[in-house]
C-alpha cells in the first residue's frame, strides 16, 4: 500500500472521517475538525468495503472486497499490517477491548478471528447448518461487536451465531435458528448505541429480527419496508429508524417496547441512516436515498415529531449516500458517488458548507463516534 501525507500538523485521531475510494481501491483520511484531506492511502485491496476502529483510536481494520484485512497506524496515515483473510470479505467488527479483530466471508464461508495486534489468525469458523451433516454452507451476514461477544448473521440459512472471544477456545455460545418466519436473505445490521439490542435485516421477507443480547433472548421481527437495509443504524432516545431499498418508507420502532411507532414516507428508498449519538439533545436524523440514476434527495427527520423537516438535493440525479457525522457534531458528511466528491453540511442549519474531491467515494467513517457506538 501506498501512503500519502498532505499536511505536517498532527490531528486528533478521534477526528479522522475515513472515506472509502471504493473504484481506486484506498481511503481518504480527512480531519473533520477542519474539513481537510490529511493523508491518502492506496492499494488497499478491492473495493475496500467497510473499516472498525480500536477503542485508543491508534488503529482502523480495513477490509477489501477481496479479502485483504489492513491495519491502519492512524497517527502515521500508513498501513501497519496486512493480511489475506477470505477470497471474498464483507463484515468487520472488533471486542470492546479491542483484542479481536472478526472479519465476514462470502468465500469461504467462514467467521475469521485474529489477534487486533498481530494479525494472526486464531480462529476460523465455517458458517453452515451444523444440525445436519454436511449441511448448507452460508455467506457471512452482519457482524456486530458488544463487549467481549460478536454476533455473525449466517445470511443464506437465516441463523444468528453468537461468539464469546473472552474464553479461552472461542466457542460458539448462542445458536438462534431459523430466524424470521418468512426466510429469506440475512444481510445487514447494527446494535442500538448501547449495545443491549441486536438488530437484523431479513431483505425477502420485509423484516428486521431483534435479539435482546444481555439475555439472550429473542425479541421477534418486526415488519419494514420493502428489503429492509440497517446501514450502521440510527437511534433517537427511544426510537430507532429503519430504511429500506426498494420502498421510500423508514420504520420507526420504540426500543423500549419493540412495537412499531410510525412510517415516514419519502420520495426514494434509502440504506444509510444517521444520528448524532454523542449527544441526544441534538434530534435530527440524516436519511440519504439509494435508487441508482434516480436518488438524489437526503432527508433531515426530526425525531421529535418524526417529520422531514428539510429535503436536500445536492445534485440533481446524482445518487448521495452514507451521511457522517463528525465528531464534534458540527457537520455531515456525504458521499456523491458518481460526482467524485464528497459534501458537507452544517448540522443544524442545514446549509452546504464546502466539499472535497474524493475519487468514487462511498462509505464514511468517523473515528470518535464508531469507537463509542456498540457494533460498529
Amino acid at each position: 500500500p501506498k501512503s500519502e501525507v498532505y499536511t505536517e500538523s498532527k490531528w486528533n485521531t478521534r477526528d479522522i472521517m475515513v472515506i472509502v475510494e471504493k473504484k481506486a481501491g484506498g481511503i481518504v483520511l480527512v480531519d473533520g475538525s477542519k474539513n481537510e484531506i490529511v493523508a491518502r492511502i492506496k492499494d488497499l485491496g478491492e473495493k475496500p468495503h467497510t473499516i472498525v476502529f480500536s477503542p485508543d483510536a491508534r488503529y482502523g481494520y480495513l477490509i477489501s472486497r477481496d479479502g485483504w484485512l489492513s491495519k491502519i497506524d492512524l497517527n502515521k496515515a500508513e498501513v501497519s499490517a496486512s493480511v489475506k483473510v477470505g477470497k471474498s470479505s464483507r463484515g468487520t467488527a472488533i471486542t470492546e477491548s479491542g483484542k479481536f479483530v472478526a472479519i465476514g466471508n462470502y468465500d469461504p464461508n467462514t467467521l475469521v478471528i485474529l489477534d487486533a495486534k498481530t494479525l494472526e489468525i486464531v480462529k476460523e469458523i465455517p458458517l453452515m447448518d451444523t444440525r445436519i451433516k454436511d449441511g448448507v454452507v452460508s455467506r457471512a451476514g452482519a457482524i456486530l461487536d458488544f463487549g467481549e461477544l460478536i454476533a455473525v448473521a449466517l445470511k443464506d440459512i437465516n441463523s444468528v451465531w453468537v461468539v464469546d472471544t473472552s474464553k479461552k477456545e472461542i466457542p460458539i455460545t448462542n445458536y438462534f435458528w431459523d430466524v424470521g418466519d418468512g426466510g429469506g436473505i440475512m444481510h445487514d445490521g447494527y446494535a442500538t448505541p448501547d449495545g443491549r439490542h441486536l438488530v437484523f435485516s431479513i431483505e425477502q421477507s420485509n423484516v428486521v429480527w431483534v435479539l435482546d443480547a444481555l439475555s439472550m433472548t429473542e425479541i421477534g421481527e418486526i415488519k419494514t419496508g420493502i428489503k429492509p437495509h440497517t446501514g450502521p443504524g440510527a437511534t433517537w432516545k427511544n426510537l430507532t429508524f429503519i430504511p429500506a431499498i426498494e420502498e421510500g418508507k423508514t420504520t420507526v420502532v420504540d426500543t423500549n417496547t419493540w412495537e412499531l411507532v410510525d412510517y415516514i414516507k419519502t420520495n426514494q428508498p434509502s440504506q444509510f441512516p444517521r444520528t448524532y449519538t454523542k449527544d441526544d439533545s441534538y434530534p435530527y436524523v440524516w436519511i440519504d436515498s439509494w435508487d441508482v440514476g434516480k436518488s438524489d434527495e437526503l432527508y433531515i427527520i426530526d425525531a421529535r415529531n418524526l417529520s422531514i423537516v428539510k429535503t436536500i438535493i445536492p445534485i440533481d440525479g446524482s445518487m448521495v449516500i452514507h451521511p457522517e457525522f463528525t465528531y464534534d457534531g458540527k457537520y455531515v458528511y456525504v458521499s456523491m458517488m458518481q460526482k467524485d466528491m464528497v459534501y458537507i453540511y452544517d448540522s443544524n442549519s442545514f446549509e452546504f458548507v464546502d466539499k472535497i474531491n474524493v475519487t468514487n467515494p462511498t462509505g464514511i467513517f468517523n473515528v470518535g463516534l464508531r469507537i463509542n457506538e456498540a457494533g460498529l
